[in-house]
């Protein structure tokens, strides 16, 4: 029998030992394509406002004119720049008035596409970096400076991480990147770029971050990059993503994706539970050493970890491909048991909704041999 819990990497935390503050401020993100055009700006200013407390712009095309009315536009509070030119770049933070917190510190990168703010929030620091990556393609060029861009990205976060002591962060933002073939694309010529997806990977594995929108929606395909018109080449992507803490999981209420007034890219929404009650399930989280007899599971396993090794192929040091495989192995043993648990779940609902229906119909006619020898349901 193939054995592979020891792929798993320790990382497992008790919330029974954790005090955490409830976080229960909805989060936007969208790349606006440009936010020059006035009656462009109004439309999706308006159709966002209302949607989330804290909301991060990319490809803003922003200039220092900006700062003083487009914070007003959408309600009023704190918008943070770093400005790119008139018709490239831009990304920007807008905080809510609604937001009790206090700027503690804010970076910005040289050319309009990191900006990261760290906030005092309900007596924690909160960390919230907001990025647009540059474009991605099959041209070296294109290849080496995304990939260099996240190096860059991943040094800069642990530095000010070292620095500021932020204990929560945030990322999201436009990665111009997919992470699944099957799930993040349609049309075209999709590719996997791995290592981009390492650096990426070590940011997620060193501040303990989910790919939130994943994890809510394991098997189903996700499309924020769907450009209007014909679009012709029937080309979707997802690009745009949104990764929280860990802990936060239980937090999240709704995730959505949302045609903007005018970019091709969707708004994506986090919508976090609004209760007072803090209390959380205690336990201890690891892989379920059950999965190793499941057929179903092995099978899918034994089929795709050759991907997953083709994948890794270009990374250069082992230790990499090892936590590349390993991150993988993680993500599918996941997903597979939310499939196993939903599958479940909505078995057992049919059945109780079947049981409920034979016994009305058993009320009204108790001698109806049809529905009193009906086979029993298990």
């Amino acid at each position: 029998m193939l054995k592979i819990v020891n792929y798993f990497p320790v990382s497992v935390f008790d919330l029974s030992l954790l005090t955490i503050t409830l976080f229960s401020h909805d989060i936007l993100s969208i790349n606006t394509n440009g936010l020059r055009n006035i009656a462009h700006r109004n439309r999706l200013f308006n159709q966002i406002k209302s949607k989330a407390a804290i909301l991060a712009f990319q490809e803003t095309h922003s200039c220092l004119k900006d700062e003083n009315h487009w914070p007003n536009s959408l309600g009023g509070g704190t918008m943070i720049f770093n400005h790119g030119s008139l018709n490239a770049r831009g990304v920007a933070i807008f905080i809510s008035k609604r937001v009790d917190c206090q700027i503690q510190y804010t970076y910005r990168d040289s050319d309009g596409r990191v900006l990261i703010v760290v906030l005092e929030l309900n007596g924690i620091k909160l960390c919230l970096a907001n990025i647009y990556a540059p474009n991605l393609s099959f041209c070296s060029n294109d290849k080496a400076t995304h990939e260099q861009f996240l190096v860059n990205l991943k040094n800069q976060l642990d530095l000010i991480k070292t620095q500021q002591q932020f204990s929560e962060l945030i990322l999201l933002g436009d990665f111009n990147m997919i992470l699944d073939r099957q799930l993040d694309a349609i049309g075209g010529n999709p590719s996997i770029y791995s290592k981009s997806i390492e650096s990426l990977t070590e940011i997620i594995h060193t501040h303990n971050l989910i790919d939130i929108f994943r994890e809510l929606n394991p098997d189903t395909n996700l499309f924020t990059y769907c450009p209007g018109g014909p679009n012709v080449r029937g080309i979707y992507r997802r690009l745009d993503y949104i990764f929280i803490p860990d802990t936060w999981l239980g937090e999240v209420k709704v995730t959505n994706l949302i045609p903007a007034s005018h970019s091709d890219h969707r708004i994506i929404q986090l919508v976090f539970r609004k209760s007072v009650n803090t209390t959380k399930n205690s336990g201890l989280w690891k892989h379920n050493d059950k999965l190793n007899t499941n057929e179903e599971y092995l099978d899918e396993f034994k089929r795709l970890f050759p991907s997953w090794t083709e994948e890794a192929r270009v990374l250069e040091d082992p230790r990499s491909v090892w936590e590349y495989l390993k991150f993988k192995i993680k993500i599918h043993s996941r997903n597979f048991s939310i499939r196993l648990a939903k599958k479940k779940t909505e078995f057992r609902k049919s059945t109780e909704e079947r049981l409920i229906k034979l016994e009305a119909l058993l009320q009204n006619d108790p001698l109806n041999p049809e529905v009193a020898l009906k086979p029993r349901l298990d």
